[in-house]
């Protein structure tokens, strides 16, 4: 089988061409192979976000590991998923 951070990857690149339904079953595989892989985070909650599913933020917070808080478009999505959770930090 593939690796945890290929399948990482291949999550990353499918939500970038717009592939959410391929993009969360390869961060789902990841996350299986490696719990809490950072980069599969942060794509399980970009989707989770775009499908308005519970737990985009917390999977975005957690994700920010990976972008060290330096990747805008992460950031957006992040403030984007306080914004539809209700809850934007003061």
């Amino acid at each position: 089988g593939e690796d945890a951070l290929s399948l990482a990857v291949r999550a990353r690149l499918a939500l970038r061409q717009g592939q959410l339904r391929e993009a969360a079953a390869l961060a789902e595989s990841a996350l299986k192979g490696w719990p809490g892989l950072d980069l599969a985070l942060l794509v399980r909650g970009r989707v989770r976000l775009e499908q308005e599913k519970p737990g985009a933020a917390d999977d975005l917070s957690a994700g920010m590991v990976w972008t060290q808080r330096k990747d805008a478009d992460a950031l957006r999505w992040l403030a984007e998923a306080w914004e539809q959770a209700g809850n934007l930090p003061e």
